[in-house]
């Protein structure tokens, strides 16, 4: 490295880069004026880019090997301010603890009995307190904690936080027990000094079930911590480790409900014996039925908090069965005992109720990047939650699993060319889905009021569903016979799902879809019309030659799909010349496949009149398209042609869309009857020759 940047600082030097007057724009000049010609003067700039990238790298590498040393310096300042302060703290204890004994020493004439036991406790208080100061400059926050109230300190160590439903790693802690409260401080990785820690939770002993979990693989030396809201999971680092905390919190309980002590009383003369024996002769039966009574309540409170314990047991191993079953017992026994029970057991009954009732909601809770819950689980949660009397709930979460699954399955539908194909696929996985989350839930909450939740959600699915299949089917790209094919498949779909689930939805369907397919009809009628008009201004009137009689007979079978049955020989000359004009054979072509599409699809008597208005104004327009030529004819044989194509509107297309009026109507198109009346005058005289 050393030799490169000698190298570099030589070569930096001997391009005058180094002196205190260059000019950039001077020694560009001379290197142009130096240079011969493009190619020397592209090698001398790709020079100076190495020459630079050079001088980049080496001067990386002298940041960097200046840089190491300085951070190794600042840790190694860290550690020795870290020992600096435990020695301190330890000289301190050793301090307090000499002052002490050297207190002992002087009064040992007055206390040679009590000295061991003594020195005994007064060392155990100042062993806790010099922990309690060090564990203060190691964890933040918790100075203000233990200056609140005077608390007793029993256990601390660090455990590792997992995940209660896979058991992953979710961050390190510290766990400090006391006799009221259960603290619980974070690691901060990126801390500096002696507080690496920070409190970040706080519990009431009161509020803490401590469960111990059995050593199964992965997870060794575990237990759990059950709180009025969440289940916490924590590891030790060893079973030594678990052993303290464990035996901790029971020494915690332990206290927490031993009754509290009587400081004995000073010595009472004997002349104010007397006086009390007299007035104790006539309390003494009330007192000791006060005293058994408190006896009794005490005992009522422990058992309960016992059976508390044992269903929280039950809610960890999620048997909520037999959980419930013991919360329905206890909560008997308490209302059975209400006089002797204390406020505090009455709001632990409470919050334990809540706690289980959230527990089963999130049995019903949807869970993202799977399929969801088995439907075995969400009937068991909402069976439980109905015996809770907490109907109402059970089915706003049911109805949350329903759209988790149906927003799943229509997702996993794939977008496919065929807009006919897609669309069934989403109605079929929603009306198999409504089909089957009706079923379940009329299994579990049964008939009357709960039925309209199940029918509101069928509904409101149904509307989001219609959103995304509106995106399909009526977009400018689709083709309207493919409109009428989904929308007519959709309305026999619904009507068959409404007889299989037993309540209708296609007025919802019909009301989603009149808009749009309105929209739809009128901008396809703008585009037949303008295209009508291109053809009637671009109108040659010449017979069209098919060129083969494949090209016939295409011609005859696209009629017959289309519902012309009749025979078209009529219309064709030498079996290819078709005696129409270009422009007609297009408008029967269009005329048809808007008519079948349009009239299969109108079931409202505003639709229905909407398409027959169009069909009659696209067939008045062509008609007179075809008259004001027959006002112009020249001779007969041009007046036979003209008369063709008239009546092969009159007599073979307009009739077939009369009779779809009647197929799928139930009546007749009168305005269709009277357009033919009107250009009647138009077609051939019976028994004339068609061809000249």
């Amino acid at each position: 490295m050393m030799d490169t940047d000698s190298g570099v600082r030589k070569l930096y030097n001997s391009l005058d880069f180094s002196t205190p007057d260059f000019v950039p724009n001077q020694y560009i000049q001379k290197v142009v004026a130096e240079c011969v010609g493009l190619t020397e003067l592209q090698q001398k700039k790709q020079y100076l880019q190495k020459l630079a990238e050079e001088c980049s790298t080496t001067l990386k590498q002298n940041v960097y090997h200046n840089c190491s040393p300085l951070i190794a310096a600042y840790r190694e300042t860290s550690n020795i301010e870290s020992e600096i302060y435990q020695t301190g703290h330890l000289i301190g204890e050793q301090k307090d603890l000499l002052s002490y004994l050297l207190d002992i020493s002087v009064l040992n004439d007055k206390t040679p009995s009590a000295r061991p036991e003594l020195l005994a406790v007064k060392c155990e208080k100042i062993g806790q307190e010099a922990e309690l100061v060090q564990l203060a400059e190691t964890v933040e926050g918790l100075s203000e904690l233990l200056s609140s109230d005077r608390k007793q300190f029993l256990y601390h160590c660090n455990i590792l936080e997992l995940d209660p439903a896979d058991f992953s790693a979710l961050a390190r802690l510290k766990a400090l027990i006391f006799t009221d409260i259960f603290v619980l401080a974070t690691w901060k990785p990126h801390a500096r000094g002696h507080q690496r820690y920070l409190v970040k939770s706080t519990y009431k002993q009161e509020e803490v079930a401590v469960v111990n979990v059995r050593n199964l693989e992965p997870v060794k030396d575990a237990f759990k911590i059950l709180l009025p809201y969440e289940t916490r999971v924590f590891q030790c680092a060893d079973a030594e480790t678990k052993v303290k905390v464990m035996k901790a919190f029971e020494e915690a309980k332990q206290m927490r409900l031993k009754p509290m002590q009587k400081p004995s009383s000073l010595p009472v003369p004997v002349t104010a014996k007397i006086e009390v024996h007299s007035k104790l002769d006539k309390v003494l039966f009330d007192e000791e039925e006060i005293k058994n009574t408190d006896n009794a309540a005490v005992a009522l409170e422990e058992e309960i908090l016992a059976e508390f314990d044992k269903l929280d047991i039950l809610v960890v191993e999620r048997t909520f069965e037999k959980a419930i079953e013991r919360f329905e017992i206890l909560k008997k026994r308490i209302k059975d005992s209400e006089e002797k029970i204390n406020d505090t057991i009455k709001k632990k009954l409470e919050k334990c109720e809540e706690a289980l009732i959230l527990l089963l909601c999130r049995e019903m809770e949807p869970i993202s990047g799977c399929s969801v819950r088995k439907p075995k689980t969400v009937k068991r949660a909402m069976q439980l939650l109905i015996r809770l009397q907490r109907t109402a709930l059970a089915n706003r979460w049911y109805i949350n699993y329903c759209n988790a699954i149906l927003k799943e399955q229509v997702r996993d539908v794939r977008l496919d060319a065929d807009v006919h194909n897609y669309v069934m696929k989403i109605a079929n996985v929603y009306g198999n889905h409504v089909k089957h989350s009706t079923r379940l839930f009329l299994q579990v909450a049964g008939n009357g009021l709960n039925v309209s939740y199940i029918i509101v959600w069928a509904r409101d699915s149904l509307l989001d569903l219609c959103a995304i299949m509106k995106k399909q089917i009526f977009s400018t790209e689709t083709p309207i016979l493919v409109v009428s094919q989904c929308v007519n498949s959709l309305r026999r779909y619904f009507t068959e799902h409404a007889e299989a689930v037993g309540f209708d939805l296609t007025f919802d369907f019909e009301n989603q879809i009149r808009s749009p397919l309105d929209q739809c009809i009128r901008a396809t009628r703008a585009k037949f019309l303008d295209a009508t008009m291109v053809r009637a201004q671009e109108e040659s009137w010449k017979a069209v030659n098919l060129l083969n009689l494949a090209a016939a007979n295409k011609f005859k079978s696209e009629m017959f799909d289309l519902g012309v049955k009749s025979s078209l020989d009529s219309f064709i000359k030498d079996d290819i010349q078709l005696q129409l004009t270009q422009s007609t054979f297009q408008f029967a072509k269009g005329f048809l496949t808007f008519a079948k599409a349009s009239i299969s699809m109108a079931r409202t008597q505003y639709m229905q009149k909407l398409v027959e208005d169009i069909l009659v104004e696209a067939g008045n327009f062509h008609l007179k398209h075809i008259e004001s030529r027959f006002n112009k004819k020249k001779d007969e044989k041009q007046e036979l042609f003209i008369r063709m194509n008239a009546s092969f509107l009159l007599e073979m297309v307009i009739p077939v869309v009369e009779d779809k009026c009647i197929t799928f109507w139930s009546r007749p198109a009168a305005n269709l009857q009277r357009l033919i009346h009107t250009f009647s005058h138009l077609t051939l005289e019976d028994g004339k020759d068609r061809f000249l």
